[in-house]
């Protein structure tokens, strides 16, 4: 009884003044509220922190820096992008916090961007010739110079009727048109399908891409478009090649899932 008495009494005491919780934290009296003490500790408890960098060097640089017994990096290959969690649960030691996190997002080049945003879009002759005259620099085969010369003959036949489009031996298409201003005939020879030497990321390594021409003539009218061979394909090619660039360059530093968190 008396000892209890005892405590009783010394809470008492301590009425209006702070109460410490295991030195990281006090009770605030009036309100019993918990205030936090980090701020004016040395450092703090743990890290906590959430970045996004722009290279995947800069990833594994990171990573290498910060990695802790059980560090996961997540390849997400739907979003393309990377995420490291220093501080993730081990099945060892059990749950962790998860706080440090630092990410990379594959960025698409521009000349991708490009050819797969007009993948499929139909197009006039004229336009089609724009298009290609423009990214000219992208196509390896046929050459440049024969691909600019079916731009430069496309982009003149603006007022012309077209009459047909047949398939020849040497795997071009052959267009047969009427110039309704003089009345002569002619033909412009184009292939069936080109390549492209593009990258998928920025910075990354080209890869041949090709295209298939696909046409459609409609009382008189040409129709133009090209159609990339599986794409997706490549995209997940480029994502593989970054992923096993990271694991290289981390060796067992880290263990990797595909998927996302």
């Amino acid at each position: 009884m008396k000892e209890l008495l005892d405590r009783v009494l010394t809470a008492l005491s301590n009425i209006g003044n702070p109460q410490a919780a295991d030195g990281a934290f006090v009770i605030v009296p009036h309100d019993h509220e918990v205030k936090d003490l980090q701020s004016f500790q040395e450092g703090p408890r743990r890290i906590k922190q959430s970045i996004k960098v722009s290279t995947a060097r800069s990833l594994v640089k990171y990573v290498k820096d910060f990695a802790t017994e059980y560090t996961a990096i997540f390849a997400d290959l739907k979003n393309e992008k990377f995420t490291a969690v220093l501080d993730y649960h081990d099945p060892v030691s059990g749950p962790a916090w998860g706080d440090h996190i630092v990410s990379y997002s594959c960025p698409r080049d521009s000349r991708w961007n490009t050819w797969l945003g007009s993948d499929g879009s139909k197009m006039s002759q004229t336009n089609f010739a724009i298009f290609i005259e423009s990214n000219l620099i992208d196509i390896v085969a046929p050459s440049g110079a024969d691909m600019l010369t079916i731009a430069k003959e496309l982009q003149a036949k603006k007022k012309i009727d077209f009459k047909s489009g047949q398939d020849l031996s040497n795997g071009d298409v052959q267009f047969t048109y009427n110039e309704q201003t003089t009345g002569s005939a002619g033909q412009i020879d184009i292939p069936q399908e080109f390549k492209l030497g593009i990258p998928v990321y920025e910075g990354g390594a080209k890869y041949e891409v090709t295209a298939r021409l696909r046409y459609r003539i409609q009382e008189g009218v040409l129709t133009m478009w090209y159609d990339l061979l599986r794409p997706e394909r490549m995209a997940e090619d480029a994502f593989q090649e970054v992923k096993a660039e990271i694991e290289k360059g981390l060796a067992d530093k880290a263990i990797f899932f595909d998927g996302s968190i």
